[in-house]
């Protein structure tokens, strides 16, 4: 048994690895660049161009990451474990920021608070027009944790479902209060959950180009972008140096954060909700208060930007770009049909490949674990213009699949490198709580390891894996560099369309695909996100 044991891991250690070359291919053209340039490199190095953005990308990422952890943390235990007002409601609108896609999010709020915007109107009733300018590093913050908190939602909502709640009913029939219960009981349980979130959170955070260019914070994502051309090499340094701070967070997380299991009770059993009385309202008020500006605001904007097109067309007028709400429409079919196809697929072969990998890097604490997660973890950090431009360009030097380049593979590959990593977190969560008992008790059974696989640690793996579908499917649906670079000829998006008619100044057809995009993911996410997380398992 003790050989076949070995067999197993190493034939698991070397798909892992082999996957996680693939994925390694854009960080090691980044490195064949640089060392190709040394002579410049050398005095990029001794500059101190690099540092300042370094330091304000790592401030931001930290902050970002800290207040929504609290946010995603705290809205996934009033709806896995209280009474909360509207709660079948909350549960489909609380993700949906991350539909959104953001630079679409930091152009709505540019124009809601300027003088003439909506909220810059609201204010000026209360005298308050002038109290701040919605830029630089608090308009920042504000954005990215409206955007990313769901990062930190969704798995660590997975985790509580797979929870009971008899360990906290015992804890407090001994007289503990419900902040000691959740700190010393329900915390240790969910905290694998919630630093995975906060990794991708993180990593999210210091690779985001369109909210921080938009609202002027300069970073290092900003700095790539603003070389790409003019000085490649400088652009290829801050990747490289991006992907090392990444690793580095993913390093430190896996040493430090990511725990042993903590499990004070068998998962499926029965959880009991807490009444929170005339406070379930004033918590779903809340709820709604963010909702509101991380979604219902961007929202209207874009209908506002809609009707106002509408109208002005049909005057003559074509301050937003000429425009017909109908022809638009009827332009929205096939695009449509393109986000879906690659976002399906693209979630698929990430679920396919990362489960080999999540299995055997929880289970296997050595380094080439932790390399084979530092890499692909890393490569969400990497802005996606970095990560597309280094694969259309190994594949056009590379004879044997120069065939590839411009093709809807090669797409999905960049896709795959970009945010495989999401689906790896999420599956690493859920098999980090699985109880290896009852692999052993099934083996002593006489269940092989299909059996075992099928009827007992799928089952209970079932919620984490579409938790890591849906963030893969909603994250591919709005990315926007890796769609324009590496689409074929002729081949649209949702995300390609918004940006096309936002950039020509279209503001009426950029939102009406806007407006698909979130619908597109609304329904994603409602299957592949909300509905899994209903709780059969929850009493009152």
């Amino acid at each position: 048994m003790i050989q076949s044991l070995q067999k197993n891991i190493s034939f698991l250690a070397i798909i892992s690895a082999g996957i996680a070359f693939f994925f390694a291919l854009p960080l090691i053209y980044i490195i064949l660049r640089l060392f190709a340039e040394q002579a410049n490199l050398i005095n990029l190095i001794n500059s101190a161009e690099i540092f300042k953005p370094l330091i304000r990308t790592v401030i931001l990422g930290i902050t970002v990451t800290g207040f929504s952890l609290l946010l995603g943390t705290s809205l996934a235990w009033l709806i896995a474990r209280t009474n909360i007002a509207m709660k079948s409601i909350l549960q489909i609108l609380i993700p949906l920021p991350l539909a959104i896609p953001s630079f679409i999010i930091a152009s709505t709020y540019i124009i809601a608070f300027r003088p003439s915007g909506k909220i810059y109107d609201l204010l000026a009733i209360f005298k308050l027009d002038n109290l701040i300018a919605f830029e630089g590093f608090i308009a920042v913050c504000i954005s990215l944790i409206l955007i990313t908190y769901p990062y930190i939602y969704l798995p660590t909502l997975a985790r509580l479902s797979m929870l009971s709640t008899n360990a906290e009913e015992n804890a407090k029939m001994l007289g503990q209060k419900n902040f000691s219960i959740f700190y010393k009981i329900t915390w240790p349980q969910i905290s694998n959950a919630a630093f995975a979130g906060s990794v991708l959170t993180f990593l999210y955070v210091i690779g985001d180009f369109g909210v921080v260019q938009l609202l002027g914070y300069p970073n290092l994502a900003t700095s790539i972008y603003a070389n790409r051309l003019a000085s490649p090499t400088t652009s290829f340094m801050l990747s490289l140096i991006l992907a090392i701070v990444a690793i580095s967070i993913v390093l430190i997380e896996r040493k430090y954060f990511s725990k042993k299991n903590t499990f004070f009770d068998a998962p499926g059993g029965l959880s009991k909700i807490i009444n929170l009385g005339k406070y379930k309202y004033l918590f779903a008020i809340i709820t709604l208060i963010v909702i509101s500006f991380a979604l219902f605001i961007p929202i209207i904007i874009l209908i506002h930007w809609v009707y106002k097109a509408s109208i002005s067309s049909e005057l003559g007028y074509t301050t937003l770009g000429s425009f017909s709400l109908i022809s638009e429409l009827s332009e929205q079919y096939r695009t449509t049909f393109n986000t879906f196809f690659v976002a399906i697929t693209t979630a698929l072969i990430a679920t396919i490949t990362m489960v080999p990998i999540a299995y055997y890097v929880q289970r296997n604490n050595n380094i080439l674990s932790s390399i084979i997660n530092g890499l692909i973890t890393s490569m969400f950090a990497i802005p996606g213009l970095v990560i597309v431009l280094a694969t259309v360009r190994f594949t056009l030097h590379i004879d044997f699949i120069d065939f590839l380049y411009g093709t809807i593979p090669i797409l999905i590959f960049a896709y795959l490198i970009t945010f495989g990593a999401q689906s790896l977190r999420s599956i690493y969560a859920g098999i980090s709580v699985l109880d290896t008992n009852l692999e052993y008790l099934a083996k002593t059974l006489g269940a092989n390891t299909w059996k075992n696989l099928t009827k007992i640690q799928f089952p209970l793996l079932l919620n984490p894996i579409l938790a890591g579908i849906g963030l893969v499917i909603l994250s591919t649906l709005k990315e926007l560099p890796v769609s324009l670079l590496a689409s074929p000829v002729g081949f649209k998006t949702l995300a390609t369309d918004v940006w096309i008619d936002y950039d020509d100044a279209f503001l009426g057809a950029a939102a009406v695909s806007s407006l698909c995009l979130i619908l597109v993911s609304l329904i994603f996410n409602f299957f592949l996100v909300i509905r899994t997380n209903k709780y059969k398992n929850v009493t009152s």
